[in-house]
């Protein structure tokens, strides 16, 4: 998928414009827990992401945030999660705590990597990378609360 210069964000982006677009990042293996996506999703548009991770005995699992997926459903390799409260309409920083994700969706296993992502959408998108730390909210300036 190629960069092109947006000169509303005044930096190069990866447009996906339609349906059978997917931006698919492999063999990542980052050990960080924040994955952070800066996207910007068109209003009348849908998001998919999915997510596969790595456990403590090295089985991969996926957990896919969908916006046709109405409930939670967790399976013993894969989780869907409901993903229509992504906000549109405006640049946002999405940050995911990964560990988190992992232990609510498949509590008997341990986080060990972060290995693929997957995003399948109409959007833009500037950046995608890991971190040690959440990053800071205005609106929450606890960061554990």
């Amino acid at each position: 998928l190629p960069r092109v210069f947006d000169r509303s964000s005044k930096s190069y982006i990866f447009v996906l414009e339609n349906p059978l677009n997917k931006l698919n990042i492999e063999n990542l293996g980052s050990v960080l827990p924040y994955l952070i996506l800066q996207i910007f999703i068109p209003g009348t548009k849908s998001c998919s992401l999915e997510i596969t991770i790595k456990d403590s005995s090295n089985m991969k699992k996926r957990i896919t945030f969908s916006p046709s997926a109405k409930t939670t459903v967790i399976n013993p390799l894969n989780a869907r999660l409901p993903g229509n409260c992504f906000r549109k309409d405006t640049w946002v920083n999405m940050c995911f705590d990964v560990v988190s994700f992992s232990q609510l969706c498949f509590p008997s296993t341990t986080f060990r990597s972060l290995e693929n992502i997957q995003l399948t959408s109409f959007c833009k998108l500037r950046r995608v990378y890991t971190s040690r730390f959440p990053l800071f909210d205005p609106e929450n300036p606890e960061p554990n609360t």
